[in-house]
């Protein structure tokens, strides 16, 4: 089978604008739609029907059963705690042009026994529901899908999957498969699922919902709608398999995916040759989705607030999250300790002006004896040009601006030694950056001084032999 163009949207609860009021297809009454409805690939009414009550699989010749139960209008899939579906006997031929809607009613019931005794607690269904439409389909057995049996799925079409494994709650995801892709895990079906919405009110509910799957071959538009709200729909998937000429059976699958605390019951089957007048339901709203609220309590003020969001809003930026990482930031700042580091950094700061004052010592002495040696010079000039000395006094210059520079930054990041466990504490890479900051200039300070310091020695020792 072919997925041409396959592309993954943003799928989970789309919010496109219907195309029923742009597209050239007639709507017509409810009742019409049966018109286009295939009794071969549909079920029966089961309560108005007589000879389907509490008769197991009779009077359906055109479906299969496994571990099922047909009991008072409604058929339990996996009975008596034993994986169970349905199979179509025979398929149906689709083309590229064929346009059709598949509805199924289905509803999730706790077993006896099965729900929570705390008061309150909600109750988590670990069972699953597959529904499929492909052309490989012979056994059911191989269509049940629990941990134990995943590696054996394998089908050339669509697929249906709904369980309550999200951390939010139930959640129906849309497969596509071509008949080589391979699950080793239930992560493996999550993960390759090209869309998804979340249903939270399907578990143990007498309720039962519809779900159902539309193609409009006009505007190559698949969706999925439960209880005629939009699931997902998209128009970047090309049902090019259909011009094959296999047949596409229908088939039901439940399971436990580990253990079994309920069942799955189907009220309904029904497949219509043609979009239904549901299926051109307007899109503009999507289909509202379980929201989380958090408890928020300030420390210091003791106020209360709730912050709400959204699965679908988790990777938004906002002030919650903003704060929590501001907060993370924080801790790590004050977990550095910088109250030594603040003590040397004191420390070398006294021995930058000490260096300073003796460097001005010096150069005064320097002076002193530039004059005394130009007035013993016969012709009237200094033996060594003040020239010479440029360097040492634009040192100097620069050690000046360099420790008005070093008060500045002080003044601006004055630290608080008492109150360490309350202040934020600067960085350490901050702090050797600025040692190194200062240290290069006293080392080469001090090369400079140190040459033309024997440079000065030698020219006196010569001065006096003369």
């Amino acid at each position: 089978m072919k997925f041409e163009n396959i592309f993954l949207v943003s799928l989970l609860a789309s919010a496109i604008t219907a195309h029923a009021s742009t597209s050239g297809h007639s709507q017509g009454s409810e009742e019409d739609d049966f018109k286009y409805l295939n009794n071969i690939y549909s079920l029966p009414d089961f309560l108005s029907n007589d000879k389907l009550v509490n008769i197991k699989d009779a009077g359906l010749p055109n479906y299969a059963f496994l571990n099922t139960e047909l009991n008072n209008g409604r058929i339990i899939l996996n009975y008596n705690d034993l994986d169970g579906g349905i199979l179509s006997k025979t398929g149906k031929k689709f083309s590229t042009d064929d346009s059709f809607s598949l509805e199924y009613t289905v509803r999730n019931l706790a077993k006896p026994g099965s729900k929570p005794k705390e008061e309150g607690a909600l109750f988590k269904s670990e069972d699953n529901l597959a529904l499929f439409l492909a052309n490989d389909l012979d056994d059911l057995q191989k269509l049940v899908i629990n941990s134990k049996t995943i590696g054996n799925l394998k089908f050339h079409g669509l697929m249906l999957y709904l369980d309550a494994k999200d951390k939010y709650g139930g959640e129906l995801r849309f497969l596509l498969n071509d008949g080589t892709t391979k699950y080793n895990s239930l992560q493996d079906l999550y993960d390759q699922s090209i869309g998804s919405c979340l249903i939270n009110y399907y578990e143990d509910s007498s309720i039962p919902i519809t779900i159902r799957l539309n193609y409009d071959a006009t505007d190559h538009l698949l969706s999925v709608q439960v209880d005629n709200k939009i699931c997902l729909q998209t128009r970047s998937v090309t049902l090019a398999s259909f011009d094959d000429g296999k047949a596409y059976k229908m088939g039901i699958t439940s399971s436990g995916l580990d253990t079994s605390n309920s069942n799955f019951e189907l009220l309904k089957l029904n497949f219509f040759d043609k979009l239904i007048k549901s299926a051109y339901l307007p899109n503009i709203k999507a289909m509202p989705q379980p929201k989380l609220v958090t408890k928020i309590i300030n420390k210091d003020t003791g106020d209360v607030s709730f912050e709400e969001f959204d699965k679908l809003s988790e990777a938004d930026i906002t002030l919650l999250k903003l704060y929590k990482k501001l907060n993370t930031i924080e801790g790590k700042v004050i977990a550095n300790d910088n109250v030594d580091l603040f003590s040397k950094v004191d420390r070398l700061e006294e021995i930058n002006i000490l260096q300073s004052r003796r460097i001005e010592k010096l150069y005064n002495i320097l002076e002193t004896l530039l004059a005394n040696t130009g007035v013993n010079n016969k012709e009237g000039d200094n033996i060594m040009d003040k020239t010479e000395f440029k360097d040492i006094i634009g040192m100097n210059e620069k050690l000046e601006k360099l420790l008005e520079e070093q008060q500045t930054w002080k003044a601006n990041n004055q630290y608080n030694v008492k109150n360490t466990s309350d202040n934020t504490k600067i960085h350490v890479d901050d702090i050797i950056f600025r040692l190194l900051l200062w240290l290069s200039p006293l080392g080469v300070i001090m090369l400079v001084m140190v040459y033309f310091t024997f440079s000065i020695k030698r020219e006196i020792g010569k001065q006096k032999l003369l």
